[in-house]
């Protein structure tokens, strides 16, 4: 099982810790350098800005600095010399109220057709592995009612092929599936590449759920990825999932599902994602 809430706690921790001493060395860069990257991994996005840009004022590593500002900011990602071998924070896109209200009721309207055929999710090689993914999905390829939500999904990929800096695919194709992860769901760290067919190229997830939320946990963990070694390190950015949520990241990048808590008797109420993977077809 994952030991997601032991992570949480040790950050929230570290968060305390350099708060209290920034406020005796406030100029002190590579303090404001370390709340930055504990601020990304609480998944308090505006505060990593802010010391981020605080540590660029102070002058610290621009190019680094630079970066990392730009891929929490949703900017064209800066490109560094070591970035291939070396894990480097993985670039993600974020639009939050990405649906009208007449469109969440459509996706709901799916949802309650589906879900009763909802199967235990698989892993790499058709498995189903309950120690390292529990939750349940259904493929959605022929469902003609969300051709709208594809459509507004292709958009915001046309604006992440152009910030990621990676070069469109011409002949592409998109995938989508329903999942949901009730009480004591979760993913393991894995990246979304098949070895034996490495044609997806972004991934993306949508989140909706009942309101007021009714569950705990669900974070979604970017692992900092090497692209060219596929290596990862401890350093994370923490998406939360929240209602009406789109994130799209590259999918080679490594990354985990935190462990769901669910308040709740209903699975109506579970954390609930419609998500799925841009394809290059000609790879």
């Amino acid at each position: 099982m994952p030991a997601t809430p032991f992570i949480k706690a040790l950050e929230l921790q570290r968060y305390k810790k350099l708060k209290l001493q920034l406020e005796e060395f406030n100029d002190t860069e590579v303090l404001w350098v370390k709340l930055g990257h504990c601020c990304r991994a609480l998944g308090y996005i505006d505060q990593a800005i802010a010391a981020f840009e605080q540590s660029l004022h102070i002058g610290g590593n621009a190019m680094e600095a630079e970066r990392v500002l730009a891929i929490l900011r949703g900017e064209p990602v800066l490109k560094l010399a070591n970035e291939n071998n070396n894990p480097s924070i993985t670039p993600f896109l974020l639009q939050d109220d990405f649906l009208s209200k007449s469109e969440i009721q459509c996706v709901w309207s799916v949802y309650k057709q589906h879900c009763s055929s909802m199967r235990e999710s698989e892993v790499e090689g058709n498995l189903i592995n309950p120690n390292h993914r529990k939750s349940k999905a259904i493929n959605l390829k022929s469902n003609s009612n969300l051709s709208f939500f594809k459509n507004k999904v292709l958009d915001q990929l046309m604006k992440a092929y152009s910030v990621f800096q990676i070069p469109f695919p011409e002949d592409n194709k998109l995938s989508l599936e329903l999942t949901s992860h009730a009480d004591g769901g979760f993913f393991n760290i894995h990246n979304d590449i098949d070895p034996n067919n490495p044609v997806r190229l972004l991934s993306y997830v949508y989140y909706f759920h009942t309101q007021p939320k009714k569950f705990d946990g669900g974070e979604l963990h970017l692992l900092d990825t090497s692209k060219s070694n596929l290596e990862y390190n401890h350093r994370l950015t923490c998406i939360n999932p929240i209602n009406n949520r789109l994130v799209i990241f590259p999918s080679y990048a490594f990354h985990r599902v935190c462990e769901v808590s669910l308040n709740s008797t209903d699975n109506i109420d579970a954390r609930h994602t419609l998500n799925g993977w841009h394809l290059d077809l000609n790879r």
